[in-house]
């Protein structure tokens, strides 16, 4: 004996359209969270880098008893201007010929450059929270309100890179700021150059003046 299978009940064009305004709705609402975790993780890979460029840096002034310079430069210190768009920010290094502080971080004669150069999309440097979790502390000087005054000039493909924020490591570890006095601590902030103003797509490192140590934070 058969029996009739049971009719197929098809959804109706209120119940497709119900079930699309939903899976809109969820999307709408994921990917500006993605997005934001995203911009997170860029700018915590960058700040780690950043760091363990500048330990470098120290090892080899402390290893080579001599000085290393690490500068810093965004999209507004290169020539010829990239498009409008563009943000990033660049990092070169350069060493002491004969192992005494370069006058002229920009002559060959004093230094030479050190390792490659660096370039980090999407990222820019800026004015971070005062506190991450109540263990950063306020700064001495911040490079990012540091302008003008470039102490030495790379080449990165077809153009000029203008370095105005400069650290240099000495022989014992010490670290002070080009054209400054030793100061206790110096602040370098970074942040999403799509969230700029997000505290959470922000990141900071501080070098200790007196020892060069450097320490990330992030909120």
């Amino acid at each position: 004996m058969t029996f009739p299978s049971p009719a197929r009940q098809a959804f109706s064009l209120i119940e497709l359209l119900t079930v699309v305004a939903i899976v809109a709705l969820l999307t709408g609402l994921t990917v500006p969270v993605l997005r934001t975790l995203g911009d997170a993780r860029d700018v915590g890979q960058t700040v780690y880098q950043i760091a363990d460029v500048l330990r470098q840096a120290r090892a080899q002034a402390m290893a080579r008893n001599t000085y290393v310079a690490v500068g810093f430069a965004t999209q507004e210190e290169t020539t010829p201007a990239p498009p409008a768009q563009d943000r990033f920010v660049v990092l070169s290094s350069r060493i002491s010929t004969d192992g005494r502080r370069p006058s002229d971080w920009n002559s060959d004669a004093a230094a030479l450059n050190l390792g490659k150069i660096y370039r980090f999309d999407r990222t820019t440097l800026a004015a971070v929270a005062s506190s991450f979790g109540g263990t950063k502390q306020n700064p001495d000087v911040r490079l990012d309100a540091i302008s003008g005054g470039s102490h030495f000039t790379r080449r990165m493909g077809g153009q000029t890179v203008s370095f105005s924020r400069v650290v240099e490591f000495g022989p014992t570890g010490e670290m002070r700021v080009v054209g400054q006095s030793l100061n206790r601590l110096t602040e370098l902030g970074l942040a999403s150059a799509n969230r700029p103003d997000d505290p959470a797509s922000s990141a900071a490192l501080q070098i200790a003046g007196l020892t060069g140590t450097v320490r990330v934070f992030r909120p």
